[in-house]
C-alpha cells in the first residue's frame, strides 16, 4: 500500500500544511478566500486570475502538499507524477456562472474563459498544468465520504505502477485538501503516516481542517 508523505489544505478562514504544522489564517474575499498569493504560489501563474474558485482552492491546496512533503514546484520530474480529484458539487457554481453570463451578455459577447470550467474535471487539469504533473490524471464524484474513494483510487494506482506518486485531494468553491501518497520506493524521506492510518482517518469524514488535525493526531508511529 502506498503512505502518505505531506497533505496540504484551504478554506474560507485559513489554510496549512498537515505534517509541518504550518500555516496561517486570511481574509474572506470574492472567491471565498483570498490568501496573499505569492505565500502559497511563489512561482509565476500566468491567468491565474480567470480560474474558478474550485480550481485556485486546488491549486492552493496542491502547493501546500508538495510543500509539506518536501517536493519542489513545478515538479523538475513530473512524469510518474499524477492527481485525481474529488468534488461532492462538481462544478455546478461554474456552471451557473457561465449560463447567467451567456444570457446576460450573448454568443457574442460573453466570456468563454468561464467555459472551461463548466467541466468538473478543470481543477486537477490547471494543478496538472502548472506543477508539471505527466501521470495520470482523473476526476472522481459523489455524495458520501468521497475523499476516502479517491485515496483508494490513488493508491490503487500506485500499486499497479501506473503511477510512482499521486496527490488526491478533495475541492470546491469554498476550499480544498489534497494529500502527496506514494510507493516508499520513490521517495527519498520517510512516509509521514501508512497507507493504512491514513485511509482510517479519511473514512471518518470532516471538514478539510479537521482531517488535517486527526493525521496529525495519530502520532509519529509508522505501522509497517
Amino acid at each position: 500500500m502506498a503512505d502518505l508523505y505531506g497533505a496540504g489544505w484551504i478554506d474560507n478562514r485559513s489554510y496549512g500544511c498537515a505534517r509541518t504544522g504550518s500555516g496561517a489564517t486570511h481574509q474572506v474575499g470574492d472567491c471565498g478566500f483570498s490568501p496573499r498569493i505569492k505565500e502559497i504560489l511563489p512561482d509565476p501563474f500566468p491567468n491565474f486570475g480567470r480560474l474558478d474558485a474550485a480550481s485556485k482552492a486546488t491549486c492552493y491546496s496542491v502547493a501546500l502538499a508538495l510543500e509539506d512533503a518536501g517536493l519542489a514546484h513545478p515538479l523538475a520530474c513530473g512524469e510518474g507524477v499524477g492527481i485525481i480529484g474529488a468534488s461532492q458539487a462538481g462544478c455546478a457554481r461554474s456552471d451557473v456562472r457561465y449560463y447567467k453570463d451567456y444570457i446576460d451578455s450573448g454568443r457574442a459577447s460573453g466570456l468563454s474563459n468561464f467555459f472551461i470550467y463548466t467541466l468538473p474535471s478543470s481543477p486537477v487539469s490547471e494543478a496538472s498544468i502548472h506543477f508539471g504533473l505527466q501521470g495520470p490524471l482523473l476526476y472522481t464524484g459523489g455524495t458520501e465520504n468521497i475523499f476516502a474513494g479517491c485515496a483508494a483510487l490513488a493508491m490503487e494506482l500506485i500499486e499497479n505502477q501506473e503511477a510512482s506518486v499521486m496527490l488526491a485531494g478533495e475541492s470546491g468553491p469554498e476550499g480544498a485538501l489534497f494529500m502527496v501518497l506514494a510507493a516508499r520506493s520513490s521517495m527519498e524521506q520517510a512516509p509521514w503516516r501508512s497507507g493504512a492510518e491514513t485511509m482510517a482517518v479519511l473514512r471518518q469524514g470532516g471538514s478539510f481542517p479537521h482531517i488535517a488535525r486527526k493525521l496529525a493526531d495519530i502520532g509519529n508511529k509508522i505501522v509497517p
